[in-house]
């Protein structure tokens, strides 16, 4: 193309279309539309028509699916707490209920920031009276005082360049900043009027639920008049609505109070996770003590679900139940409340009569009674004594919290031992004399300082012999007694395997070990094991039970495996698990779970002819003819009673630093009655000045109140 010619357009963008041939177009006649032309029509025309035929599809063939999805953005669900189970004593008396209580309570949708909770807790305070809080923090004051966008913008403010970034100089993060906000909020800012104050204290509670949980702002004395009035302007309230609530009412009788435990609002750190794992929520109500907290599974009951509509701003539209919670399950005790009170009335009255003189020095006074068959606990009652005062207060949980040196009481279970070992055999007799060993002061029975006596292993326990028990030490150790003895070191293996036969034999009677009591934080007594801090000597006083150190609760498990020849049951206090009837009481008819009667270990090696030795021995400490006879004030029981006391030495310091020589007075018990209705029984006096018999007459009292009762 020369340089002066021009580009004919038309021509080149038609030779294009024509396949780079330029179009022959015979003169005076019409072009027609090119066959490629019309191929792009027709393509563009059936794309037309599939997107329409699609959208046509969406609308029509998969509406439902897609409304599905949406409504699933839209809607979420939610739980509710439903009331706790109930407990009841053993005869069907209610211990532990719950009222249920009109309630206003705050759902918090999805992305409610502060300023807007800070608003409607406004409106609900102009609804309704809320009382202050008198736990209100300063941080909560200072929350509800930032919630103002004002108020945060003026604080703001107000802080230099510095306090807005951080160390290397950069600008604060959400969280941090807000933190420094806080900081900046001064004493002066966050004084308020009483009508602030019910305002905050509405606020703090709404904003410290976290997205779509639900919180209480009033629960109780909540008037027909406040629901009316709430339930009227829900519209304007979002989240806010009427409901119900249940609070948890115990017993009045302090005899049994201690032993039920409480609740605590909202989970506490330590446990949430764990809590959070299992479908509790943040606020749920939790048992923290005793039976609350042991049954806690039990007692909790299944929560409410809700279907909440949120609108596109995260607010919530609607609430609806979708399914109705179930109470918790009920708890039916061993002891019968009646017999509760007795056996505290008597232990309170025995030892309040010896506060001021010779229980000066003592902590207390604790007792059990248990079924021997079933480990059933019939009543546990406890006095704590403030010593060197009058000052007694009820303690049941001292019973299986407090531990004491149980004295000659676990004599029978050291004769079980040396048979276990087959250190003796049958009724052996040894000679019951002094035990001197070489530098060591003498050691002796109470009834016999200086001389020798043959005695049988029978007598040894009607009398209360040590040093039949001493001399089975010894047999332990593969030694007999000789006078100025040296024993090894109480580190050396002869030594160590001693105590360990001996302790192994203890722990199968429940001395030294958890009886399996269905109460939290069980005590297992003192049982040293650092045998380079252990006298030689130590290990014979373990025999007569002057080392270890046990609760009642475990004596009287102990005891109890003696009753049973053997057979350790578990102690319980809970009877079973019961489930409810329409009116949300227990329902006896249904037994859920029975917790009575669960066998922990079997001692074994011991022959019926052995038991019947120990019994024997047991049954004349009551019933002997000898003037050496320890028990014999129990044989006024109206039913056959077998017992042995024990007497363990202590020393007291008092509050001027003298040291005191005191005792432990203690005693185990158990019955055999025709019909098999059997008891056991511990006590423990620790620390008197002077053993007056208390414990014999605390145990009398007992099988009286007992088996009176039942005839």
């Amino acid at each position: 193309m020369k340089k002066n010619d021009k580009f004919d357009t038309k021509a080149f963008v038609g030779k294009l279309i024509s396949g780079g041939e330029e179009p022959q177009q015979k003169p005076g006649k019409r072009s027609h539309i090119p066959f490629r032309l019309n191929l792009l029509f027709l393509v563009i025309f059936g794309l037309f028509v599939a997107l329409i035929a699609r959208l046509g599809y969406v609308q029509i063939i998969e509406a439902s699916s897609i409304e599905a999805q949406v409504d699933t953005s839209d809607t979420v669900e939610i739980t509710q707490s439903s009331p706790r189970g109930m407990i009841y004593d053993a005869s069907g008396n209610v211990l532990a209920a719950n009222t249920a209580n009109k309630a206003i309570t705050y759902t918090r949708g999805n992305n409610v920031s502060s300023a807007s909770v800070l608003t409607i807790a406004q409106r609900v305070a102009n609804l309704i009276y809320v009382p202050v809080d008198a736990d209100l923090t300063e941080r909560d004051l200072k929350d509800y005082f930032l919630a103002n966008s004002d108020n945060y913008d003026a604080v703001v403010a107000s802080m230099t360049d510095a306090e807005k970034q951080d160390e290397n100089g950069d600008e604060l993060g959400t969280s941090e900043m807000y933190a420094a906000v806080v900081a900046k909020v001064s004493a002066e800012q966050i004084v308020f009027s009483d009508e602030e104050l019910e305002i905050a204290t509405i606020f703090t509670k709404m904003n410290e639920a976290s997205a779509l949980n639900t919180i209480f702002i009033k629960n109780t004395d909540v008037s027909d008049a406040e629901v009316a009035i709430i339930a009227e302007n829900e519209a304007e309230l979002d989240g806010v609505s009427t409901g119900t609530d249940w609070a948890r009412q115990y017993t009045d009788n302090a005899n049994i109070r201690g032993l039920l435990g409480n609740l605590q609002d909202g989970l506490l750190a330590d446990t949430a996770e764990q809590y959070l794992s299992e479908g509790y929520l943040l606020t749920d109500r939790v048992g923290n003590s005793n039976l609350e907290l042991q049954y806690e599974n039990v007692l909790q009951g299944t929560k409410s679900k809700y279907t909440v509509n949120l609108n596109s701003d995260g607010s919530i539209e609607s609430r609806t139940q979708t399914e109705a919670g179930t109470k918790g399950n009920n708890l039916m005790l061993t002891i019968d409340s009646d017999f509760q009170n007795q056996v505290q009335s008597i232990v309170e009255t025995t030892f309040n009569s010896i506060a001021g003189s010779t229980g000066l020095y003592s902590p207390g006074a604790y007792v059990v009674v248990m079924d021997p068959n079933d480990g059933s606990v019939l009543a546990m009652a406890g006095v704590s004594h403030e010593e060197e005062t009058t000052t007694t207060s009820a303690d049941i949980t001292g019973t299986y919290l407090n531990q004491f040196v149980p004295g000659s009481t676990v004599k029978p279970a050291t004769v079980a031992s040396a048979y276990e070992n087959d250190l003796i055999s049958g009724n052996q007799t040894l000679v019951d004399q002094p035990i001197r060993l070489a530098g060591t002061a003498s050691k002796s029975s109470w009834f016999n300082k200086s001389s020798t006596m043959n005695i049988t292993t029978e007598q040894a326990l009607e009398y209360s012999s040590n040093s039949y028990m001493m001399q089975l030490a010894l047999k332990m150790m593969g030694l007999e007694y000789t006078s100025g003895m040296n024993l090894p070191y109480a580190n050396s293996d002869t030594q160590e395997n001693a105590y360990a036969k001996l302790r192994a034999t203890y722990a199968a009677f429940g001395m030294g070990v958890s009886t399996g009591l269905d109460l939290p934080n069980e005590n297992t007594g003192y049982v040293p094991t650092n045998f380079e801090d252990i006298d030689a000597g130590n290990i014979l006083d373990l025999s007569f039970g002057q080392f270890d150190t046990y609760t009642a609760m475990q004596l009287a498990q102990y005891v109890s495996t003696v009753h049973n020849y053997g057979n350790r049951v578990q102690a319980h206090v809970v009877d079973g698990v019961y489930g409810n009837d329409a009116s949300g009481n227990i329902d006896t008819n249904n037994l859920i779970q029975d917790l009575g009667g669960n066998s922990l270990s079997q001692i074994s090696d011991l022959s019926q002819a052995e038991w019947d030795i120990i019994d024997t021995g047991m049954y004349n400490a009551v019933h002997g003819s000898s003037s050496l006879t320890t028990v014999r004030a129990l044989q006024a029981s109206p039913v056959t009673a077998y017992a042995k006391s024990g007497t363990a030495e202590t020393e007291y310091i008092t509050a001027n630093g003298t040291t005191v020589n005191t005792d432990n007075s203690n005693l185990v018990v158990y019955t055999r009655t025709d019909d098999g209705n059997d008891i056991a029984i511990s006590v423990i006096l620790p620390q008197l000045t002077t053993a007056g018999g208390e414990n014999t007459s605390i145990a009398l009292q007992i099988l009286n109140a007992y088996y009176n009762s039942e005839s």
